[in-house]
C-alpha cells in the first residue's frame, strides 16, 4: 500500500555520505485507494498507487497531494487519472480525502484509453465545493504563505468523435487549504486545443494579460508572495506551439498577470520548419547579470531558491537547431545551461554549462556530464542535460540535484541516478554520488539503461546505497531540512522496472541517504508495468 512514516520521524545516527532507505512497502501490489469519508482522517484511509503527483506542504508542515498526472489508482481500483485532494498529518499520521473524485466517471472500469475526470469552473473567481480542475496533467504549481495551492496551465483529454485529443489549457486555479474548495481564478474556461498569451505591455499588470496554454513551466514564489512562470512547452501570442522563454508575475492581491520578460512570438523560421521553436538565449557575460539576458526557451527545468531568495535555473529540454554531413533540420534536446536570477534587480545571469545549446546530430544534441572526482567541486563540473529530476536548497543555500531523464558522462541518455552539488559561493558542482554513467552496451533512451537502486539494509545507512533511477516520484523537505522521495517510476534493486513505493530520507547537513520503508523490488509479472519495452 501506498504508506508513508512522518517525515519529522527521528532516525538513527548515520554517517557522511551514505543513504538510508526509510519507509515503504516491499512489495508493490498497485493498490485502490482506502478514501473513507470526505474531510474525516482514519488510521485506514490511504491514496491509491500513483505518479506523477502535485504535492506541497502547509504552514503547518502537512503534506498534500492532488491528483495524478499518470497512472493511478481510485477506490475501485481502476487505472485513472484522478482529481482527488488529500492531507497527510504528520502529527497523526493520518491520511485524510479532502476533495475530488474518489471514482473516475461510470463507464470506466469497463475500459478505456483515458480514464479522466472533467473540470467543473463554476462562477469565475468564486469558490465552490463542486469546482475542480480535473484530471489536469503537467501544470505548473506554487503554494502560497497560508498554504493554499496554485495551479497553471497543463493538459486534459477531451473526446472528439469517439478519439482522445490532449488539450493544452491556461486556466488559473486555486486550491484553499482551509474551506478545502477550488476557485478558477483566471484564463479561459473554454474546451479547445488553442490558449494564446495575451502579453500586454513588458512590465505593466493588466486584467487581460495571461500566460499561454503550456506545460512543464519553471515556478517559484518570491518574498512578497508574487507567483512567478518561466517557459514550458506551449503557445505563443499567436497561438504557435513551442519551447517559450517567456517570464510572468502573478499578483494575488490584485490577480493580475504581468510580462517580464522574453518573448512573446516564435520566429518566422520556426513556422516553416527551418528553425527551432525555442525562445532564443541571451547569454551575455558568464556570471554577469544583465537586463537584457535570458535563458533559452525550454520545459521541464530545475528550479531552486536560495537563502537569499535568488532563484536558480538548470537544465531541461528544448529544440535546436542541427547541421551536419550536409543535413539541417531540427531536434529535440536536454540542456545544461545554469541560471540565476536576481530577485530584486529581476536580471538573469549565465552561472555554468552550454548557454546557447545547438544540435550536432539528428538525435539527442550532445550535453554531457562532466563528473571530476567524486566529492571534489571543480569548475569544469557540470551535470549531464536533463529534465524531470529533483531539487532542494541546504541550510548553507547550497543547491542539490538527483537523477532526472538525460545524459550520463558519456552522452547516453537514460533515467540517472546522480547526486550532484552546486556550491553558491564557489559556484561550482561537486557529483557527490550515484553513477557517472548507465548500464554498458545498452541502447540510448532505453529503460534498460538505468541503474537500480542499492538499498542496504532497511534503516540502515551505508556508504554505497543510492536510490535507483527514476521519474515522477513525490519529494518534499520537512522543517529540519531533510529530504522525503517517495515512489516513482524506474528499476527496483534487481533492475526490474514498475511504479516503486519505496520511503528514502536525505540529509543534506551529512550527505546520506537512509532507506525507510516499501520494497526494494516490484512485482516481475506483467502487472506493473506501463508499457515500456526497453528499447
Amino acid at each position: 500500500m501506498l504508506s508513508l512514516v512522518s517525515p519529522f520521524a527521528t532516525a538513527q545516527s548515520t554517517v557522511p555520505n551514505e543513504w538510508t532507505w526509510m519507509a515503504g512497502s516491499s512489495q508493490n501490489p498497485q493498490p485502490a485507494g482506502v478514501y473513507g469519508q470526505l474531510g474525516v482522517p482514519a488510521p485506514g484511509n490511504t491514496p491509491g498507487g500513483r505518479e506523477s503527483t502535485i504535492r506541497w506542504t502547509d504552514k503547518n508542515g502537512n503534506l498534500w497531494l492532488f491528483g495524478s498526472g499518470g497512472s493511478a489508482f481510485d477506490a475501485a481500483g481502476t487505472a485513472a487519472i484522478l482529481d482527488d485532494v488529500w492531507e497527510y498529518n504528520t502529527s497523526t499520521q493520518e491520511w485524510t480525502w479532502m476533495a475530488g473524485s474518489s471514482t473516475v466517471p461510470a463507464g470506466s472500469s469497463n475500459g478505456c484509453f483515458i480514464c479522466d475526470v472533467s473540470p467543473v469552473f463554476g462562477a469565475y473567481q468564486t469558490p465552490a465545493a463542486g469546482n475542480t480542475p480535473g484530471s489536469l496533467q503537467s501544470p505548473t504549481q506554487w503554494s502560497d504563505k497560508e498554504g493554499n495551492l496554485w495551479l497553471f496551465g497543463g493538459f486534459e483529454y477531451d473526446i472528439v468523435g469517439g478519439s482522445y485529443y490532449q488539450k493544452t489549457v491556461n486556466a488559473l486555479w486555486e486550491f484553499n487549504v482551509t474551506t478545502h474548495e477550488w476557485t478558477w481564478m483566471g484564463g479561459s474556461n473554454a474546451v479547445n486545443s488553442v490558449t494564446p498569451g495575451v502579453y500586454g505591455t513588458l512590465g505593466q499588470p493588466a486584467a487581460g494579460n495571461t500566460p499561454g496554454g503550456r506545460t512543464g513551466a519553471a515556478s517559484w514564489v518570491d518574498s512578497s508572495g508574487n507567483l512567478w512562470l518561466f517557459g514550458g512547452n506551449g503557445q505563443d501570442s499567436a497561438g504557435n506551439t513551442g519551447y517559450l522563454n517567456d517570464l510572468w508575475m502573478f499578483n494575488p492581491s490584485i490577480n493580475q498577470w504581468t510580462w517580464m520578460g522574453g518573448s512573446s512570438a516564435f520566429s518566422a523560421g520556426c513556422l516553416n520548419g527551418s528553425s527551432a521553436c525555442s525562445g532564443p538565449s541571451v547569454s551575455g557575460t558568464l556570471q554577469t547579470p544583465a537586463a537584457g539576458n535570458i535563458p533559452e526557451g525550454r520545459s521541464g527545468a530545475f528550479v531552486w531558491t536560495d537563502k537569499n531568495g535568488n532563484v536558480w535555473l538548470f537544465g531541461g529540454t528544448t529544440q535546436v537547431a542541427y547541421g551536419i554531413n550536409g543535413i539541417a533540420g531540427v531536434e529535440g534536446t536536454f540542456i545544461n545551461d545554469l541560471w540565476k536570477f536576481d530577485s530584486n534587480a529581476h536580471e538573469w545571469a549565465w552561472m555554468s554549462g552550454n548557454s546557447t545549446p545547438t544540435g550536432n546530430a539528428p538525435a539527442y544534441g550532445n550535453y554531457p556530464g562532466v563528473y571530476g572526482s567524486l566529492g571534489t567541486p571543480s569548475a569544469g563540473n557540470t551535470p549531464g542535460g536533463r529534465s524531470a529530476g529533483y531539487t532542494w536548497t541546504d541550510s548553507g543555500g547550497n543547491l542539490w540535484l538527483f537523477g532526472g531523464n538525460g545524459f550520463d558522462s558519456t552522452t547516453t541518455v537514460g533515467d540517472l541516478n546522480d547526486l550532484w552539488e552546486f556550491d553558491t559561493s564557489l559556484n561550482e558542482w561537486a557529483w557527490m554520488r550515484g553513477s557517472s554513467t548507465l548500464v554498458s552496451g545498452c541502447i540510448t533512451g532505453a529503460t534498460t539503461c538505468s541503474r537500480p537502486g542499492v538499498y542496504g539494509a532497511l534503516g540502515t545507512p551505508a556508504a554505497g546505497n543510492t536510490p535507483g533511477a527514476r521519474t515522477d516520484a513525490m519529494q518534499w523537505a520537512d522543517q529540519s531540512g531533510t529530504i522525503w522521495l517517495f515512489g516513482g517510476w524506474g528499476p527496483d534493486s534487481v533492475g526490474t522496472w514498475g511504479m516503486l513505493n519505496d520511503m528514502w530520507k536525505f540529509s543534506p547537513a551529512t550527505n546520506l541517504w537512509t532507506w525507510m520503508s516499501g520494497s526494494s523490488t516490484v512485482p516481475n509479472n506483467g502487472s506493473n508495468s506501463d508499457g515500456q519495452s526497453g528499447v
